[in-house]
């Protein structure tokens, strides 16, 4: 049986294949901009699995006692426990961010509305907008993908 590590670092690479896809196969064939809305989850998903890959790691080795459940409590565990072993630079730490946002902007309101090649979310009172494109995603996701391999290579 595989160790919860590797599960997490499988889940990572086959949503990231999932993403990857969305964004050069499928997107530029269809132009759906609730797709936008797909590939930002998917993204975020891929985040959420490579932490938790890099923190069950120091839990097996003992270094963490505890994983929390919620996002908050794990990424701030992870910035101040992982970040640095790993080399995960402040730029990657601020995209997580940013994707958590974006994703919990888009579950509690889902408010927003589509322009001509991007998708706008906000929250309840307009006064947080959040402008998504392809062209920022596959930004992230070149990130995102050197963070999968920094995971990837961790044994």
């Amino acid at each position: 049986m595989m160790n919860k590590h590797k599960q997490y670092v499988e889940k990572a690479k086959k949503e990231f294949q999932t993403i990857d896809h969305l964004i050069y196969m499928t997107y530029p064939l269809v132009k759906d901009k609730k797709l936008l809305i797909a590939i930002t989850m998917g993204l975020f998903e891929v985040v959420k699995s490579c932490m938790g890959a890099l923190l069950e790691k120091e839990r097996l080795e003992r270094n963490i006692m505890t994983l929390p459940i919620n996002f908050n409590s794990r990424f701030f565990l992870f910035r101040e426990k992982c970040a640095e072993k790993y080399g995960i630079k402040d730029d990657m730490l601020k995209l997580i961010s940013e994707l958590n946002k974006v994703v919990e902007e888009q579950n509690e309101n889902s408010n927003g509305f589509m322009g001509e090649e991007e998708l706008v979310i906000c929250n309840e009172g307009y006064t947080n907008l959040k402008t998504l494109d392809i062209n920022l995603l596959k930004d992230y996701a070149t990130k995102i993908r050197k963070f999968l391999e920094v995971v990837k290579q961790i044994d």
